[in-house]
């Protein structure tokens, strides 16, 4: 099962992932690509957290409403104790996770490609997100693919995905979303997309 597998064999743990300078860089680059689109007050979900990177940018931006969900115990743990973010124990598309509450926005880095089950995981997804929420998916696109030379992690064991921009779209229409932003990222061989809740099921 996989959820048994990023809990117990995740490589997406330590410091080590939490401290670089690219992941405070990215981190600052999908906070203003969000920019326009959220609100300092907004209430924030990042699924699959890891050790928070992305949950402590948009701390140090000013952002205090903010929730981490990963399914390793030590990056939960690390948030929390360390930098004061709110998180739990869980993985997307497992059973439904109580948060007593609805964000408006709901970000998922380098997730949906890990997921076996994209219905299930969406449908999960609405019951967290607000009526006038947004959701932002950083995902392996093959087009962006001729840009480098070096596609060996893209063909990880745990890519089970694969996208472009037409088959977001197509999956992402089948949930009520609309898509109001989109990068292609020909650094991390993906893109940057940001989807609008219409009639989400």
């Amino acid at each position: 099962p996989l959820s048994e597998y990023y809990s117990l064999f995740s490589k997406y743990e330590t410091k080590a992932y939490f401290e670089t300078a690219y992941t405070r860089e990215d981190s600052k680059d999908i906070i203003f690509f969000l920019k326009d689109y959220i609100n300092i007050g907004d209430a924030m979900l990042d699924m699959g957290c890891g050790t928070g990177s992305l949950l402590y940018s948009f701390k140090l931006q000013g952002y205090s409403d903010i929730t981490g969900v990963d399914p390793s115990e030590s990056n939960v743990h690390f948030i929390k104790n360390n930098l004061g973010i709110s998180a739990y124990v869980g993985s997307i598309g497992d059973d439904y996770l109580d948060l007593g509450k609805t964000f408006k926005l709901i970000t998922l880095k380098s997730v949906l490609e890990h997921i076996s089950c994209l219905d299930k995981a969406m449908k999960q997804l609405c019951e967290y997100l607000a009526h006038d929420g947004y959701i932002f998916l950083e995902v392996p696109d093959i087009c962006a693919w001729r840009y480098g030379n070096d596609l060996y992690q893209q063909f990880s064991v745990e890519h089970l995905n694969y996208f472009t921009k037409q088959s977001l779209d197509i999956f992402m229409k089948r949930f009520g979303f609309s898509c109001v932003k989109y990068q292609l990222r020909e650094n991390i061989f993906g893109s940057w997309s940001l989807w609008k809740k219409a009639n989400c099921c």
